[in-house]
């Protein structure tokens, strides 16, 4: 566990630990760093006596893995897992900054998180003959109180949702059909950064178009072996009425200049703001 502020008042004295134990809010954002598989056994004993003291208060939960540390360790002790899953109902942020593999295990079996709020799933850096571990195949369960969403693990979106409530969303290593059927199940998001989009396998025929009308803010990077037609093609089926703000990063693109650029995505905006 971080050496954070509960145990420090409650290492003072007696009185002082006595008194942080009976205040509930005092223990509802632990943050977890897996450092040692030897300490596993006492991070989780720890964690479940923390989760204790704060009743049913809205947790604020992290974990996350130093480089040293070999996340799959901790996979041969689910009570660590288990121990986070009890207070599930209770979860209001969880951020796992962890292998693909031990994330998805976070959700094998959870239906629904009701109350969570924000969610960030992040792999680390990976070596090259470990990319694969980013496909691990695994689907969230219903985040109807969903607000914020960060992720690069691609394969959590093998499965969409209905995101109802969803205002902000960073999704990393998407194709375009994803990306837009991402913002057709999010019909409320007002912020999307996409990073690292790559073509769509057909992409000769421009598909269904989608108008989205709560979306302001639009970020979106390209990887390098995207073309020039692709990215048209995915603009010609988007149409964004309540745009205030679009940043494209052609950095890895290899294009046209960005003058040609310009002129395109000025015949963009003006399609989207004919259709409000």
């Amino acid at each position: 566990m971080h050496c954070s502020a509960p145990l420090i008042i409650s290492a003072v004295c007696k009185r002082w630990r006595e008194i942080a134990f009976d205040i509930p809010d005092l223990w509802t954002t632990p943050k977890i760093y897996l450092y040692s598989s030897k300490k596993v056994a006492l991070q989780q004993r720890l964690l479940s006596a923390w989760l204790a003291r704060s009743g049913r208060r809205p947790l604020d939960i992290s974990v996350a893995h130093t480089n040293s540390f070999q996340y799959e360790l901790p996979l041969s002790n689910p009570s660590f897992i288990e121990t986070i899953i009890k207070s599930a109902v209770h979860l209001r942020t969880l951020n796992l900054c962890l292998g693909s593999g031990l994330s998805s295990q976070f959700f094998t079996g959870l239906v629904c998180l009701p109350a969570l709020e924000g969610l960030q799933l992040w792999a680390p850096e990976l070596d090259e003959d470990e990319e694969d571990l980013y496909r691990v195949e695994f689907s969230l369960p219903k985040l109807p109180s969903l607000k914020y969403f960060r992720t690069n693990i691609h394969c959590v979106l093998a499965k969409f949702q209905d995101f109802a409530n969803l205002r902000v969303c960073h999704l990393v290593s998407v194709t375009m059909d994803e990306a837009l059927e991402f913002m057709r199940a999010a019909t409320k998001v007002e912020t999307c950064i996409f990073r690292d989009v790559y073509p769509t396998a057909q992409t000769s025929e421009p598909g269904e178009d989608l108008t989205h009308y709560d979306l302001k803010d639009l970020e979106i990077q390209p990887v390098a072996l995207t073309n020039t037609q692709a990215m048209k093609l995915l603009f010609r089926r988007l149409i964004v009425p309540s745009l205030h703000r679009f940043a494209y990063n052609t950095q890895k693109v290899n294009g046209p200049a960005h003058f040609l650029w310009m002129i395109f995505f000025r015949s963009w905006f003006d399609q989207s703001v004919t259709a409000r």
